[in-house]
């Protein structure tokens, strides 16, 4: 008897899935079958759960387990039949399948999947009656109509073939696999003209579905798109590109760079894969040849496409980086995001050994911090100046680099080059000493700013930090700041814990707060430059596909030398980086 509290957790379950949010889901239904293994419709769940995440034989043990419990379903057999066909087993998979058309032959899919079995066993004619008769419950299915006549092709029947091709087509416009099909058809059937239009269609199709397929996490199904399109016609920079950060995010950059590259040899003004061959050389630390490319921001970015990112909107002429500058006056624009501003400030006191005047325009959070640091050398302010009479030339922060010809091993690393006023430090370090005294006191960020394109990768649910915040030796210091719609977290019992971000009114304030702290543990976002910029000890959680400028699969920075970066070691295992913190953490400050 399954208990009303049970299936209203199952049902959290499923809503959980529906919502995307599917290691919770799994998590969920884990629960679930452990606390009641007689419940098929979880064992049912979870395995489509891990089949989704890649755990294919597990998988394979669930639905197993939900047959154990009721073989009367013909979903689980249907579906087990499709997993043992994944893993290479046509025998098991025709079973299966046979067993699922028994229990419900009027189910279109259960016809379907066994005719994919079929196929992969060999026994076209037996693959043909099955997707037939999947057309029979469900004639506008294009599945069946491109998977029949895929099957009727390798039985000889070219003209049959070209028919269900054609349907599938009609059916399902979108559908590239089957105008690709049609095109090759055609082609050998001699109809040049039907066959370039056709695979044009293809060519297209495939590359926006591996998009969407990449924005879904779903890199296989991406990179099988990528490919087809590339089958279809090699020379294609666009796709080359979306293969290329496809590669990249998984690692293979050798791979990548080469798709880029060659993006780029044939198309030299196209700004994407030129801007993402200069990332993964910085990456790769071929910083010469990588700033030079990351210039392609200003065109070929994410941000530039949504106007995120804009060129310096100023009348005064840019510097190149050369010349004489004796006696002139430069103008320097803030760009991109907060840390990457305090990131490259680090350049404030380069430009003020070459110029005789330097100004920055930067975002309010950043002024008064700025002033405190660099203001007896630089001027600042919060908009453009309109007297353009005062100044030379301009140039935008992030350039700066290449301009002084940045390597790994010639980063100005003098530390920290951000500073507090004592007044402001002092202030924090005496509440801290009453709110928490002789403990250790640790900061932590775990979200970032929600437009970054690349959020829902380096950001973390609260609930995911329960691991660290387990060491009650330590008090945890928020530097979390909030909009005003987030809901605050929900604090563990026994969890020394201090918010004092209501008061942290810009980054000076945060800046003062975390002078104070024996460390901070932050993902990838401001709080590592305000942390690493002040020379505190700051220990980053990093994910897999990491930004260019921590390098590759780097624990140390040469940005920072007080940085830690515990990396991913593969797409989206947080749990990995997690465990090593703790154990970190429990080295460091012992019971």
């Amino acid at each position: 008897m399954i208990s009303p509290a049970l299936r209203e957790r199952f049902a959290t379950a499923a809503a959980l899935e529906s919502q995307g949010r599917f290691a919770e889901a799994e998590t969920c239904c884990r629960q679930i079958v452990a606390e009641a293994p007689h419940f098929h419709p979880a064992w049912h769940a979870l395995g489509l759960l891990l089949f989704r995440a890649g755990n294919l034989p597990e998988a394979v043990n669930c639905l197993e387990s939900a047959i154990a419990g009721d073989g009367q379903v013909a979903l689980y057999h249907s579906n087990l039949g499709e997993l043992y066909r994944r893993q290479g087993q046509p025998k098991r998979a025709v079973a299966a399948g046979l067993e699922a058309t028994r229990l419900a032959p009027g189910q279109r899919d259960a016809h379907y999947n066994l005719g994919l079995a079929y196929s992969d066993a060999g026994a076209h004619e037996q693959a043909a009656a099955s997707y037939r008769k999947a057309l029979e419950i469900a004639p506008d299915h294009a599945l069946s109509w491109n998977n029949l006549g895929a099957t009727l092709e390798r039985l000889g029947d070219q003209d049959a073939a070209l028919a269900a091709y054609e349907k599938a087509a009609a059916l399902d416009p979108r559908h590239a696999i089957a105008r690709n099909n049609l095109g090759v058809l055609y082609l050998e059937k001699k109809q040049s003209g039907a066959a370039h239009q056709a695979l044009a269609a293809a060519n297209g199709e495939y590359h926006q579905q591996g998009i969407e397929h990449y924005r879904a996490g779903r890199f296989a199904a991406a990179m099988e798109c990528y490919e087809r399109a590339l089958a279809i016609q090699a020379e294609q920079p666009a796709v080359l590109n979306s293969k290329g950060f496809l590669l990249q995010d998984l690692g293979f950059l050798d791979e990548a760079q080469a798709c880029f590259a060659q993006a780029v040899n044939l198309d030299p003004d196209m700004a994407m894969p030129r801007l993402n061959l200069g990332m993964l050389q910085l990456k790769r630390g071929d910083w010469a040849a990588g700033w030079e490319n990351y210039e392609a921001r200003w065109t070929g970015s994410a941000e530039a496409a949504n106007s995120t990112l804009n060129c310096p909107n100023s009348p005064l002429p840019q510097w190149t980086g050369q010349g004489e500058t004796a006696g002139k006056r430069l103008l320097l624009i803030s760009e991109q995001g907060f840390g990457d501003v305090m990131q490259f400030s680090r350049y404030l006191p380069l430009a003020t050994e070459r110029f005789a005047k330097v100004g920055f325009a930067c975002a309010p959070p950043l002024q008064r911090l700025l002033e405190w640091s660099f203001g007896d050398r630089v001027a600042f302010f919060t908009r453009l100046p309109a007297d353009n009479d005062a100044w030379d030339w301009q140039y935008p922060l992030l350039s700066l680099p290449r301009a002084f010809g940045t390597r790994p091993d010639t980063v100005p690393r003098t530390v920290p080059y951000l500073r507090v006023l004592p007044p402001s430090q002092d202030y924090w370090r005496e509440r801290l000493e009453r709110a928490a005294p002789g403990r250790p006191r640790i900061g932590i960020a775990w979200a970032g700013r929600k437009a970054h394109q690349a959020d829902a990768r380096r950001s973390l649910k609260f609930e995911r930090l329960r691991p660290l915040l387990e060491n009650r030796n330590v008090t945890w210091v928020s530097l979390q700041k909030w909009a005003p719609e987030d809901e605050r977290p929900a604090i563990p019992d026994g969890v020394d814990w201090l918010d004092w971000t209501d008061e942290l009114n810009d980054f000076a304030d945060s800046a003062a707060l975390a002078a104070n702290l024996d460390l901070v543990i932050t993902i990838d976002s401001a709080v590592v430059h305000l942390a690493g910029a002040l020379n505190r000890p700051v220990w980053m959680l990093n994910r897999f596909d990491g930004e260019w400028r921590w390098l590759h699969r780097r624990a140390d920075s040469p940005w920072y030398p007080s940085l830690r970066i515990f990396n991913q070691s593969s797409f989206g295992d947080w749990d990995g980086v997690l465990a090593d913190v703790s154990q970190a953490l429990a080295a460091r400050f012992p019971a």
